[in-house]
């Protein structure tokens, strides 16, 4: 873990969730938990995103094992979305879109809705554009699962998002239509960056 040599750790980043699965109970909890934390905090993007493309597969593993110390596990990451450090957040959003991503059949709604839910409507307010538009990404996808449209805190999420000052937050939540597409198509408003400024105009006006 001391190489400075960063695609060995994205090597090892996108094996883990294979490697917690070979591996016995005691060396996931000693061993590979920990690399896995520390390579979310890597200085280096790809290594950071390769990690947390694993945990769809590392909470399979914990829960058909029934760890002990997943809780634990589950309460460090949720520690993430408050972390001083707007990557560490980052990497929190960028976790809960690939949780979101997974397969219906692979995708586990009671886990997502009890311990990643609340951190991703905090998220939703962030300061940091990026996360806000990693968030409503999340969201849309999450929407389309049964039983999220109507959860109190994806509906709490969506009124947020909607309601965001970035331009491609309010695209990805589908408000740039309410926005620009109809008055643009009656005031001859043409396409690329003067709808962009015509709706950064109507933002700064709503603010």
């Amino acid at each position: 873990m001391e190489s400075d040599n960063w695609r060995f750790r994205h090597l090892l980043a996108v094996q883990l969730g294979d490697l917690f699965s070979l591996f016995s109970d005691e060396t996931v909890e000693t061993e590979l938990y920990p690399i896995f934390v520390k390579l979310l905090r890597d200085p280096v993007a790809e290594v950071r995103n390769g990690a947390a493309q694993q945990l769809g597969q590392i909470l399979k593993r914990l829960k058909e094992t029934n760890a002990p110390w997943r809780d634990e596990f589950v309460s460090e990451l949720s520690e993430f979305a408050s972390d001083d450090c707007f990557q560490v957040r980052l990497t929190y959003a960028f976790m809960c879109n690939h949780l979101v991503k997974l397969e219906e059949s692979l995708f586990d709604g009671e886990v997502f809705e009890k311990d990643f839910l609340p951190q991703l409507v905090q998220l939703s307010s962030d300061k940091v554009t990026n996360i806000r538009r990693l968030v409503a990404n999340c969201v849309t996808l999450l929407r389309e699962k049964k039983g999220f449209g109507s959860q109190p805190d994806v509906k709490e999420c969506v009124e947020v998002l909607q309601n965001d000052k970035d331009i491609d937050v309010l695209r990805t939540m589908g408000k740039n239509l309410e926005l620009g597409i109809t008055g643009w198509r009656h005031n001859g408003v043409s396409s690329g960056a003067e709808r962009d400024q015509e709706v950064r105009g109507k933002l700064a006006a709503a603010s």
